[in-house]
Order: C-alpha cells, then structure tokens, then sequence
C-alpha cells in the first residue's frame, strides 16, 4: 500500500499568510517583521541556524504560541500539524483518532505501511519509543482531511524507507505545506520554495526568500 495524503481541494489561492510577525523567547526576539503568503500546493521549507526561529514560525501558524503581528487563513482552512516534540503523546490509539476525527482503521493501514507492528496499538502512546511516536504522528497527519500541513521536523528518527515513502507521498498528492526538517535531501526534493531564516549582519534576526 502506498502512502497517501487526504488533502482538500483548495478554499482560495492564498491558504495563510503572516505579516509583520514578530515573536519573543525568554525575553529574546528571536524573529522580527516575519512575512509569508502560503499559495495552493505550494511546500514552503523554512531554513536557517538553530535559534532564529523556525519552529518557533510553525508554532505560530499551528496557534500554539502568541506572536505580534497577523496571520490569517483562508475561510474554512483545516491544519493538520506535526510538532517536533512527541512527548505529549499519551493514551490509546482510539482517543487519539476519535480525538483526530479519523477511523482508527485508516491509521492502522498507516502503520502497516510505515513498519510499525501491530501490536503497537494495544500500548499507550506514551511508552513507545521517539521514532515510533514520530511515524504515530505522521500517520495521524496523513489521514486527517486538510488544507494546509504544518510539519516541524517530521523526520526525526524516522527510517530511510519511511523518509522516501514519504517523499514519494508528497509528491504524488501535492499537499500544501509549510515545514522545517534538517534532512536537505528531503527539502531539496519536495520544496516549491525555500525562506532562510537567519542573522544579518548589525541586525535582529529577519527573513529572506530565495
């Protein structure tokens, strides 16, 4: 079984879009005046050093952190989001796809496909190993219906032959996504475009697009 995104067709040209956004971490600016039209199908990769606020972007356009600025989302938007830490995850594999909204057969077909063992199911979420609580999560994302898919570094500890299933996923269905990963083969492969995030110099951290 090939892997495959359930995405929905497109609510407008523009499916988000941040402007002016600026975001604080232990009393630091870690980005400052951040702004991003995410267009229908396009896979915006966010690139940069550690500390210049990629995730921390992510996080933003997933609500899970306050930032000033605007972001905005086309009427009806769905996200479906990967955070970079698994370590939240908990409980059985029913609550998460009734809490998700998915039947917990697709997530099982998922699984399978990602070499995840069966048995994995019966256990809480919360005991599985990092890798494995990683391809729960890809899983999840996978089946939820969306319209844009925020992942945050959704390769950690995940096999080579997951990673290029992965890939050849994206490429098939052609979600629209906005990510950090640190596999650049991987963002070579599927990026329609590329913000570096980073310092210039006698500057707070800014963006610019390549």
């Amino acid at each position: 079984m090939k892997l495959k995104f359930n995405n929905l067709s497109p609510s407008a040209a523009i499916v988000a879009e941040m402007s002016g956004v600026s975001i604080e971490h232990d009393g630091k600016v870690v980005c400052r005046g951040f702004g991003l039209d995410v267009k229908t199908g396009e896979r915006v990769c966010l690139s940069g050093r550690a500390g210049t606020g990629k995730s921390s972007l992510i996080r933003v356009f997933a609500g899970e952190i306050p930032s000033l600025g605007s972001v905005r989302f086309a009427g009806g938007t769905i996200l479906s989001y990967i955070p970079q830490d698994t370590s939240f995850l908990s409980g059985s594999i029913e609550s998460l796809a009734a809490e998700s909204g998915i039947a917990r057969e697709d997530l099982s077909r998922i699984f399978k496909t990602l070499g995840l063992e069966q048995y994995i199911l019966k256990k809480n979420l919360h005991s599985l190993s990092e890798a494995q609580r990683k391809k729960v999560l890809l899983a999840r994302s996978l089946a939820m219906p969306a319209h844009l898919y925020l992942w945050d570094e959704p390769l950690d500890y995940v096999d080579d032959f997951s990673r290029a299933q992965i890939v050849d996923a994206i490429l098939d269905c052609m979600p629209t996504m906005v990510f950090v990963e640190d596999d650049t083969g991987f963002s070579e492969r599927i990026a329609t475009r590329t913000i570096r995030i980073g310092v210039k110099p006698g500057s707070l951290p800014s963006s610019w697009a390549v």
